[in-house]
C-alpha cells in the first residue's frame, strides 16, 4: 500500500480528523492533507511521531512486510560479511545504515552500527550525524532497556575518541544517561572521567556492589516464619557490611540504608526484650543525623548533602527527615519524642535554608 493511502487509513482507524492529527504532530491540517493525497511525504524525523500517534511500529507504518523478506536479509548478511572480509569498515558502516533506514525498528542493528563505529574509530562528522540520529531514536522508541544502555555505552566510546572537543563533551552526556546501578556505567567510566573524579566514581561503583550484597542479605529477613532473632541476625549482617563501607563516618549515600538497619534492629531488640541495645541503635541514628548538620558539615562540602544523586532519586537528606518522622511517630520510642522533634526541626531547617 502506498504511504499516502496508509496514512489516511491509519488516521481513520484511530477516529481522528486531519485537524486533530495535525495538532498532535505539530503541523498544519493542510500538511496532513498533502501527505494523504501523495503531494508530499512526511520528513523522516516525523515518522516516529506518526507511528506513536497511530499506535503502530515503524515497520508497520512503512508496511515493511512488502520489502523485508528472508531473501533480502540473507543478501544483506552476505554483503556485510564480504565488506568485513575486505577490511573496509566504512562500507560496513553504510551497509548497516542502509539496513536501519529500511527497517527502523531493528534496534539491534543500531547497536551493531554503534559498536562497529566505536571499534573502528569512525568518529568524524558524516558518521556522527547518523549515530546521533539513531541514538536519539533508540532513546525515544527502543523498549529494551539493556539494548538502549548498550548503545549509550558505545556512544560514550565513540564521542570520547573524537578529535573535536565539542564531541568529546557529548561523551559525558551519554554517560549520564546510564544508571548508576547494575554495573552499567563502570565499563565506560574511564572514557569520560580522570584523576580524582575517576577514583571517586570507581569507589562509588564498588560501594553500589556492596550495597547490593547488603540488600540480598536483608531480603532473607523477609521470608515467612522468620523469628525476631533470625530477623535480627540478618539485619546485623547487613549493617556490618555497611559499617565497613562507611567506616561509621556517616558521610555519604550509604548513611540512610545503614540507619534504616539500625532502626529495624532497635524495634526488634525491643521485641526480644533487650531495651539497652535498642537505645544504643537509636543513639547511633541520632548521632549520625546530627553529624549531617554539624558545624563541620557546614564548613566543608558534604558528600551526603552536596553530591548529585542518581537520576530519579530524591535528595538524600529527605530520607533522613522521613526516618526522623517515623521514629517520632513510633510509640516504642516516646521517651525520645522531644529530642527527636527538636532534631527534626533543626534538620529540616538546615537543608531548606541551604537550598539542598
Amino acid at each position: 500500500m502506498e504511504l499516502d493511502r496508509r496514512l489516511k487509513e491509519l488516521r481513520l482507524r484511530r477516529g481522528l480528523t486531519q485537524e486533530q492529527a495535525a495538532q498532535v504532530l505539530g503541523v498544519s491540517a493542510q500538511v496532513v492533507s498533502k501527505w494523504e493525497r501523495g503531494l508530499t511525504q512526511p520528513d523522516v524525523q516525523m515518522m516516529p511521531r506518526i507511528a506513536v500517534l497511530y499506535r503502530i511500529s515503524l515497520d508497520e507504518l512503512y508496511d515493511m512486510d512488502a520489502y523485508y523478506t528472508k531473501q533480502h536479509y540473507d543478501d544483506y548478511r552476505k554483503r556485510l560479511a564480504q565488506a568485513k572480509k575486505d577490511g573496509i569498515p566504512e562500507r560496513v558502516f553504510w551497509l548497516i545504515v542502509e539496513e536501519i533506514e529500511l527497517h527502523p525498528d531493528a534496534f539491534w542493528e543500531y547497536l551493531n552500527l554503534a559498536d562497529h563505529a566505536a571499534k573502528n574509530a569512525l568518529n568524524t562528522k558524516p558518521y556522527l550525524n547518523k549515530l546521533f540520529l539513531f541514538a536519539e531514536r533508540a532513546e525515544r522508541f527502543c523498549r529494551e532497556e539493556k539494548l538502549r544502555h548498550a548503545i549509550f555505552r558505545c556512544m560514550v566510546r565513540i564521542c570520547s575518541s573524537s578529535p573535536e572537543p565539542d564531541i568529546r563533551k557529548q561523551a559525558k552526556d551519554y554517560y549520564e544517561k546510564l544508571p548508576y546501578f547494575r554495573n552499567i556505567r563502570e565499563t565506560v567510566t574511564q572514557f569520560v572521567l580522570d584523576g580524582d573524579e575517576l577514583e571517586m566514581e570507581e569507589n562509588r561503583n564498588i560501594l553500589y556492589i556492596i550495597q547490593s550484597a547488603a540488600d540480598l542479605i536483608r531480603a532473607r529477613m523477609y521470608r515467612q516464619d522468620r523469628t525476631p532473632e533470625e530477623k535480627l541476625h540478618y539485619l546485623q549482617m547487613s549493617s556490618r557490611i555497611l559499617e565497613a563501607v562507611t567506616e561509621e563516618k556517616f558521610t555519604g549515600f550509604f548513611d540512610i540504608p545503614l540507619l534504616l538497619d539500625y532502626y529495624g534492629m532497635a524495634k526488634l531488640y525491643l521485641e526480644v526484650n533487650e531495651p539497652e541495645k535498642a537505645d544504643l541503635c537509636l543513639c547511633k541514628i541520632l548521632a549520625a543525623l546530627r553529624r549531617h548538620i554539624s558545624a563541620d558539615s557546614r564548613a566543608v562540602p558534604s558528600e551526603f548533602a552536596d553530591d548529585p544523586q542518581p537520576q530519579g532519586y530524591k535528595p538524600y537528606w529527605t530520607s533522613g527527615l522521613e526516618l526522623l518522622s517515623d521514629i517520632q511517630n513510633d510509640k516504642n520510642f516516646s521517651p525520645y519524642y522531644n529530642e527527636i522533634k527538636k532534631l527534626y526541626d533543626e534538620y529540616q531547617s538546615y537543608f531548606i535554608r541551604e537550598g539542598k
